[in-house]
């Protein structure tokens, strides 16, 4: 049966156990600090057992927050569902609405459906762009290793063939590199998923009931409540502003591109020394180049439009993350550090 407690029931005991402990510690040093009259044990112990306190109230709040049916879950359902979409996501994912759908949304295999409309998700349509990228390189190789002799004179396609080849290979390795980065997002939501609440937030409260660790345990609490609740809701934010944005990428086109590429490496190896071929030739090799331009121009505009949803907005959404992390350790007595990102 599972727990009803959103960090199990280990978690949950063990918090409780360890805060008990530092408050019967804290009133011994508070009655020793009374019974030999010593100011700073006074001071220390009655400021252990007001913090054990806190600590109880703390992980109080925490469960009426986090628990199923509780206030955050409340919240973050009230405001997915606000939105009118539909999604899908591995179970243990179930739990929190907005990571549900961020999830879908990068790399769900079943896509999502945002007011009204279906979209793949981000890694679908990258991986069907760079399928589509690859063919066309294979296809270009081929063509720039083959070369023609018509009499006295001898036709080489590389010099055609190679800028183009090489505006592609660049444009596959960008694309590469967004759907890395979008699997590396959704691989962070899987372990928010399931280490967040778990994991980080009682480590958090056990570690923030002993005086040595107490700012490392206040600074893991935010880092839980930053990450299971500011960052899959700013990725439903960025969906608001982009739902309605369509791809410059025609795909049709593409695979059009492809298929008159593939037409063209067929005529070349097949022409003969016919004047005839030649014309055909000249036509088909006109043809494909302008294919070509015109599948860059909607690679380059592609490669605009998902720059933007697989690095800006993720950027955004770590920003915001952790600003939030920061300002709930302050919160918590504790203090965040970012390096040279401590300006934000």
């Amino acid at each position: 049966m599972p727990s009803i407690y959103p960090f199990g029931t280990y978690g949950f005991g063990l918090s409780i156990d360890i805060i008990g402990i530092m408050m019967g510690i804290s009133g011994i040093i508070l009655g020793f600090g009374y019974a030999f009259d010593d100011k700073k044990l006074k001071e220390f112990g009655r400021s252990e057992l007001y913090q054990s306190m806190i600590n109880v109230a703390l992980v109080v709040f925490l469960l009426s927050l986090f628990m199923p049916g509780g206030i955050v879950t409340g919240v973050i359902s009230t405001l997915v569902g606000k939105s009118p979409a539909t999604f899908s996501c591995p179970e243990y994912m179930s739990g929190n609405s907005a990571i549900c759908l961020a999830y879908s949304y990068l790399a769900g295999p079943g896509g999502y459906t945002f007011n009204g409309i279906a979209y793949q998700s981000l890694f679908s349509i990258i991986m069907e762009v760079f399928l589509a990228v690859t063919a066309l390189i294979v296809i270009l190789g081929g063509i720039s290793s083959l070369s023609l002799s018509f009499l006295f004179a001898k036709i080489n396609f590389a010099p055609m063939v190679t800028p183009f080849l090489h505006e592609m290979q660049y444009m596959l390795d960008i694309v590469t590199s967004m759907a890395i980065s979008v699997l590396v997002q959704a691989s962070i939501l899987s372990f928010v998923a399931i280490a967040a609440v778990a994991v980080i937030l009682p480590t958090g409260i056990v570690l923030r009931a002993f005086y040595p660790s107490r700012k490392l345990g206040g600074f893991l609490i935010a880092s839980a409540i930053g990450l299971y609740v500011v960052l899959p809701l700013s990725y439903l934010f960025n969906i608001y502003m982009l739902y309605s944005y369509t791809s410059g990428l025609n795909e049709t086109s593409m695979q059009a591109t492809v298929a008159s590429a593939s037409s063209a490496e067929n005529l070349l190896l097949n022409a003969t020394n016919a004047s005839s071929s030649v014309v055909h030739l000249v036509s088909s090799t006109n043809s494909l180049l302008s294919s070509i331009s015109y599948l860059l121009d909607s690679l380059f505009s592609f490669v605009a439009n998902f720059i933007v949803k697989t690095f800006i907005l993720p950027i955004f959404s770590l920003i915001l993350t952790g600003i939030s992390i920061r300002e709930l350790a302050a919160m918590l007595g504790s203090e965040a550090f970012f390096g040279k990102f401590k300006i934000l």
